[in-house]
């Protein structure tokens, strides 16, 4: 499954700690994968989180796929170390949260397309967030 935000007022920490419980609540061995980091893996709060509450902290080195500059830089390389890493990493596991755009991440344009592409090689499911605040349901909708 992968975890993304349309925006980041969405409290997507919450919400991917929900589908990371739920995913342990069924499956035996369940991994996070950061598709995307906005620099040293260390500083990723969210991300490295989301890994202790799957007791998988020692996984932070291995489970992410590039960084954003990387993706700037070239998106095909970017694209193409996203697979070749959640491949390598996914082995291990019987499902593997991937995570996009969280809380805190700066929205950058195309992020939604990068989050897209990203699934899409992966050939994941995607979940995504849109905050409903102080919005009509047409307004949801249009954000979606």
């Amino acid at each position: 499954m992968y975890f993304t935000a349309a925006e980041t007022d969405c409290d997507t920490q919450a919400l991917a700690l929900a589908y990371l419980e739920t995913l342990m609540a069924s499956y035996p061995r369940v991994g996070v994968f950061r598709s995307f980091t906005n620099g040293a893996i260390d500083d990723d709060a969210a991300f490295l989180e989301l890994l202790a509450r799957a007791g998988r902290s020692q996984d932070a080195e291995r489970a992410w796929g590039s960084t954003r500059e990387t993706y700037v830089a070239s998106e095909e390389d970017a694209m193409n170390a996203i697979v070749q890493r959640f491949t390598e990493y996914a082995e291990d596991f019987d499902a593997v949260l991937v995570t996009g755009l969280l809380d805190g991440d700066p929205v950058l344009p195309g992020s939604l397309d990068r989050a897209g592409r990203a699934a899409a090689n992966l050939g994941t499911t995607v979940v995504m967030a849109v905050s409903g605040a102080s919005r009509t349901g047409r307004q949801v909708a249009a954000t979606a």
